[in-house]
This record gives structure tokens, sequence and C-alpha cells, in this order.
């Protein structure tokens, strides 16, 4: 199963939506990742996180903050997308 790249396009346009500036999203398996500053992660956070299993923490590989998320209907074998 693979999402489609404009579902994944749709997808990121939300997550930006809802942080009010520039992010970055990634799907690793069935966990959909968001990153960026501080604010915007705790944005999405307050906005959804809350209600699901979101959890904000401090990806120090990156170098950002980062909202990450498991999506049920996303398991399976997905590997990794970015959004464009």
């Amino acid at each position: 199963m693979e999402i489609s790249a404009a579902k994944l396009k749709r997808l990121a346009s939300t997550y930006r939506e809802y942080a009010g500036e520039a992010v970055s999203v990634e799907i690793w398996d069935s966990t959909v990742t968001v990153f960026g500053s501080e604010l915007a992660v705790l944005r999405i956070f307050h906005k959804i996180g809350q209600h699901a299993d979101g959890r904000v923490e401090f990806a120090k590989g990156r170098g950002a903050w980062m909202y990450a998320q498991d999506v049920e209907c996303l398991r399976g074998n997905l590997g990794r997308q970015v959004a464009a």
C-alpha cells in the first residue's frame, strides 16, 4: 500500500495550515512526521495531537522539532515518503 503523491501533498498542506508556517512532512511506515520550529509543531499538537496519538519532541539528528503521529490506516510497508 502506498499513499499517492497528491494525498501526501494535501496532507502536507493541511499541516502547514495548522502550523501557520513552513514545515516538512514525511511518512515512515505508519507514522506521519512533521518537522519545523518548536512553535509550529506545538500549534499542530494543539490543533490535533491532544486528540490523537500525537507527540512532540526534538529530533537531535535533524536539529529541528517534530510532531509525530501514528496513523492506523497507514499500517503496512509504506517505507519512507517525503512531501514535495
